[in-house]
């Protein structure tokens, strides 16, 4: 997954809020996905978050992600499975990129892509999760959302969702995915309560930010926001800025040899106090202003080897990618 430049020129206001000076792409809408986030009430996505996005600030390119593959391949599947009509089958032909299509409904502010409807109109909405917790209280308040906004807009109250559970072994190949009881549910619900106020809520945000070219101001103590603000300020630094920061980052590298090198002249002092300690059979040591006391302490770590003998490493063993900044002499 990657980030994407800014198609918009903009900057940063005062109160820390963003502010589009050269608009050179038409915003989004507020899509099913979305609706949730702009109210405050998806816990994947903020306000500010949804909105930058609207905006075209900020994109992240989730099309490698697994999970997003193998939802891809699953859906069909899956619509088959409960006797579903594909959603490509009754509105616009969606092709290049997801950015693009034109939304099965007209509205301007509200858009969206609806997976399916049953024979009795019913509107479908499809999800593939490896987190079944998730369902385990009913159907997250941000997807009954999102398919309340399909509902609204096809005059269909009643909604199913349908639900797929994954696992590794599905995510590495989505193509042997087989739709069965043991994997697949059927929840059945009306239209989210006050959906219609919900609606309201999000119009006003449309008009209040969107259209007056201005994000809400970001939670800095939110990760989400954060992430996203440190983004689009990348985007707003200069030549200068870049040198004034790697030149920061030259200073604290050095404090930070030394802090290492003071680290180490302190674990070596621990140590001959506790050898001390263990010839003298105490766990106390006396200083002039202070007292140093050794208690017993435990640690649990994982036996991979173990693991690896019992088949199991490769199950349950996880890889994460990241990139490495390193400092060097010119």
């Amino acid at each position: 997954m990657s980030v994407m430049p800014s198609l918009q020129g903009f900057v940063r206001n005062s109160d820390g809020s963003y502010s589009v000076t050269d608009k050179r792409a038409p915003y989004g809408k507020i899509t099913g996905t979305s609706i949730s986030s702009v109210i405050g009430k998806n816990p994947w996505a903020t306000p500010f978050s949804a909105c930058v996005r609207m905006m075209r600030l900020y994109n992240e390119d989730i099309s490698d992600k697994p999970s997003v593959h193998a939802g891809t391949v699953m859906e069909p599947k899956i619509l088959d499975y409960f006797g579903a009509v594909h959603g490509d089958e009754i509105f616009s032909v969606r092709t290049g990129d997801h950015e693009t299509w034109a939304s099965d409904f007209e509205d301007d502010v509200f858009g969206g892509h609806i997976d399916g409807l049953m024979p009795d109109g019913s509107v479908v909405e499809v999800k593939t999760s490896s987190r079944p917790q998730d369902w385990d209280g009913g159907i997250p308040y941000h997807y009954h959302l999102q398919a309340s906004l399909y509902s609204h807009f096809l005059n269909a109250p009643h909604i199913v969702f349908l639900v797929a559970f994954t696992d590794k072994n599905i995510l590495a190949d989505p193509d042997s995915f087989v739709p069965s009881p043991d994997n697949c549910i059927r929840v059945d619900t009306e239209r989210a309560d006050g959906f219609d106020g919900i609606m309201e809520q999000a119009r006003a945000f449309y008009r209040d930010y969107v259209l007056n070219d201005r994000t809400p101001v970001p939670d800095m103590d939110n990760p989400i926001d954060r992430q996203v603000v440190e983004y689009l300020d990348a985007q707003l630094w200069n030549e200068e800025d870049v040198i004034e920061a790697v030149g920061e980052i030259e200073v604290l590298s050095e404090r930070a040899d030394e802090l290492s090198a003071i680290q180490k002249e302190l674990t070596a002092k621990k140590d001959i106090v506790s050898v001390y300690m263990d010839y003298n059979k105490t766990n106390r040591a006396e200083g002039k202003e202070y007292v140093l006391e050794r208690g017993p302490r435990t640690r649990t770590a994982v036996d991979t080897m173990a693991l690896k003998k019992d088949g199991l490493y490769d199950t349950y063993c996880k890889t994460t990618s990241y990139k490495l900044i390193k400092l060097s002499k010119k």
